[in-house]
């Protein structure tokens, strides 16, 4: 062991590309990375500065709608930005499809607390079905779920199946979608 030689370090590439990635400084450019440290979230607003964020439509439309429509943060007058579009995405939208921390979705959506037909969230309060941490709908999957099928840890459903409580018609509707997802899969 002691007659082993360490291994030479790594020299460096020659050439343009090379010198200027090592000429490049190790702090991220503006605008990439803010103070919270996610990327594309926008900087806190200055003091004293009241509009902050984005507010984004698409130029289709239909009715007045957009069909995207992307807003966060707050406007001039100091108040919360809605999204409000075919497809709605942001801190609080509403929507045909919703992406949205908080947000209602026609057909469906996703985020945290979201409601709609089809519910993918922590919170999630679908008329259809939910997923989520805490799931409320017609077919209910999570951790803690309310509905008429529920699969979960734990639940009211007139058909539960969880830790506890084994009921056999849930059993058997949730049995059927798992062969369904698996032929659909393979």
């Amino acid at each position: 062991m002691a007659d082993e030689v360490p291994p030479e370090a790594p020299q460096p590439v020659p050439g343009p590309l090379a010198e200027a990635l090592r000429n490049m400084p190790l702090d991220p450019p503006k605008g990439v990375l803010s103070t919270t440290g996610l990327i594309g979230s926008p900087p806190p607003p200055a003091s004293g500065a009241r509009a902050w964020g984005v507010d984004w439509r698409s130029r289709a439309g239909f009715f007045g709608i957009p069909v995207v429509h992307v807003a966060f943060g707050r406007d001039a007058q100091g108040r919360l930005r809605v999204a409000k579009g075919i497809i709605a995405v942001g801190q609080f939208g509403i929507g045909v499809v919703t992406l949205a921390q908080f947000g209602v979705g026609l057909l469906g959506g996703a985020g945290q607390l979201i409601f709609g037909t089809v519910a993918i969230a922590q919170f999630a309060v679908g008329t259809l079905l939910a997923i989520g941490q805490f799931a409320a709908g017609y077919i209910a999957v999570g951790q803690f779920v309310l509905g008429y099928y529920a699969l979960g840890q734990a639940g009211w459903a007139s058909a539960l199946w969880s830790l506890t409580h084994h009921d056999p018609n849930a059993g058997a509707f949730f049995q059927r979608w798992v062969q369904w997802l698996n032929w659909k899969l393979q």
